[in-house]
């Protein structure tokens, strides 16, 4: 992956967003990421404290992990109008 598009990918994602990224040697690393430079980044892996600092020259692949944080809210929120439905409907007796 060119540093150029590399920088670009983590650029329009973000600050905060989950991403996997696997490297050179077969190493997959999932978080989120933190920081950004011109010529590397910085992630937090899940269940870990401290950041890691990727090397632009080290990444293979850089993907998504999961799904993005709006459509989490999206999804819990229409769980939570479904239910309330259900239970309206449950105690009127329809």
């Amino acid at each position: 992956m060119s540093a150029a598009c590399l920088y670009q990918e983590l650029q329009s994602r973000g600050l905060g967003s989950d991403v996997k990224v696997t490297e050179v040697d077969g190493t997959v690393i999932t978080g989120t990421l933190v920081e950004v430079e011109i010529d590397s980044f910085e992630v937090v892996p899940k269940n870990a404290v401290h950041a890691v600092r990727i090397p632009d020259m080290q990444v293979a692949e850089l993907d998504h992990a999961g799904l993005p944080r709006v459509a989490k809210v999206v999804i819990g929120a229409l769980l939570g109008v479904v239910v309330v439905i259900g239970l309206v409907a449950i105690s009127t007796g329809l």
